[in-house]
């Protein structure tokens, strides 16, 4: 903030940065009250109009610098008009990043999105157990899953979609696979039941027969 003043009854210390013939820049300390003060000095008649800076003699210590990091006290609002986000980059060798953002009508949580760390996962974790992980193309949980909805039905949708063409004959819809593992005998990750839905012949606009 700047206030302009009069200082001709202030008699301030001050020095001169000659910046050519004409002008000069002109800095004046007042040790009486400890403010400072700065003008555009005519060289030819010694004249400029002072302008004082407002200025706090308290060094604040709640802040949050970029080398030593910090707390917030408050809420952190991060607002405008181009995609907010915050970026979290862990630079050991391989990079890898981890970006909240908002986009419109959407909103972003992504992990890796440039893909310059291989076997990268979202893990989740409340009250110090994995409850859930996100890979790039499946999703572990370590609980339970309960789908639940308030007076309507709670409803599980497994889907497949052919891009290039009709779903013919045999062709699996969706399927429940059973996995066991042990530190004996099953020793890998082992299929030992399955609940499959397929087509039950060609599917057209009419017909759209399935079995399990």
């Amino acid at each position: 903030m700047l206030l302009q003043v009069d200082l001709l009854h202030l008699k301030p210390t001050s020095t001169a940065l000659t910046y050519d013939s004409s002008y000069a820049t002109q800095l004046a300390w007042d040790i009486h009250a400890g403010n400072l003060y700065a003008r555009t000095l005519n060289l030819g008649d010694e004249t400029g109009t002072w302008k004082r800076f407002a200025l706090s003699t308290e060094i604040p210590t709640d802040f949050v610098s970029a080398a030593n990091g910090g707390t917030f006290g408050g809420d952190l609002t991060i607002e405008h008009a181009n995609t907010p986000s915050i970026k979290l980059k862990d630079t050991t060798d391989p990079d890898l990043e981890v970006r909240i953002r908002a986009a419109n009508s959407y909103g972003y949580f992504e992990v890796d999105n440039t893909n310059t760390s291989g076997s990268s996962r979202l893990q989740m974790k409340i009250d110090g157990v994995n409850t859930a992980i996100f890979y790039p193309n499946s999703f572990q949980t370590n609980t339970m899953i309960r789908i639940h909805d308030e007076d309507t039905p709670g409803v599980l949708d497994i889907k497949r979609k052919n891009t290039g063409g009709s779903i013919l004959n045999g062709e699996d819809i969706g399927r429940i696979d059973f996995i066991a593992q042990d530190t004996v005998d099953v020793t890998t990750e082992t299929d030992i039941a399955r609940i499959i839905v397929e087509a039950d012949g060609d599917y057209s606009s009419t017909s759209k027969k399935s079995r399990y």
